[in-house]
């Protein structure tokens, strides 16, 4: 006879499950009623924070926004020193379209486990699509971006620092000189990549 997973489990593959679903385009609303019933199941069991992030998240899903917020904030209040508490606060945030505010509960779980790849990762990620339309957030992902560098020794996928992208527009340079012809039938893509760095655009992903 198979046993049912502990109740702590079964929370974490829902939540999983909702994250999986916040990223795609379709919603299972079969499941999301299958999982509001257990996330009130989770609750007698004590479970309060696990419980209102699946209600917030499947709030959200369901485009119902105040119950979003007033379910992710009531997780908070039951585990305030949680950084799932706020992540899935953010990845519920960036589904409704409310990316900037995303950014300010990601920061959060940083704040709480600050060597954690995978939240400095959430941070810089919102942060280098917030700074494409804004430039304001540029210093911040900067400084995140070498947050990453000094805990995995490497620069971000999303960031380029200013020397690796000074070198990249050098050796274009040199190569433009050596020979013209090289670059008559460029991509216009590519040539406008070209331009975007000589006017000194650091490259992103």
């Amino acid at each position: 006879m198979t046993r049912s997973p502990a109740p702590e489990k079964k929370s974490l593959e829902i939540i999983e499950a909702l994250n999986e679903m916040a990223k795609s385009e379709t919603v299972d609303n079969i499941a999301l009623a299958r999982y509001k019933r257990e996330a009130e199941q989770f609750k007698n069991t004590g479970l309060f924070r696990d419980a209102f992030i699946i209600l917030g998240m499947i709030a959200c899903l369901e485009d119902d926004f105040e119950k979003m917020h007033n379910s992710h904030i009531n997780a908070i209040h039951y585990a305030p020193d949680d950084p799932a508490s706020y992540s899935n606060y953010g990845v519920s945030l960036i589904k409704a379209g409310m990316p900037e505010e995303a950014y300010k509960y990601f920061v959060k779980t940083c704040k709480i486990e600050p060597t954690n790849k995978k939240f400095l990762n959430d941070v810089i990620e919102i942060l280098y699509d917030l700074s494409i339309d804004n430039s304001k957030y540029e210093e911040e992902l900067e400084y995140y971006a070498a947050r990453w560098k000094e805990l995995t020794g490497e620069n971000h996928e999303l960031y380029d620092d200013p020397d690796t992208t000074a070198k990249l527009i050098d050796a274009c340079d040199n190569m433009i000189n050596e020979d013209h012809d090289a670059v008559s039938d460029i991509d216009p893509k590519v040539w406008n990549l070209a331009k975007r760095l000589t006017e000194g655009v650091e490259l992103g992903k």
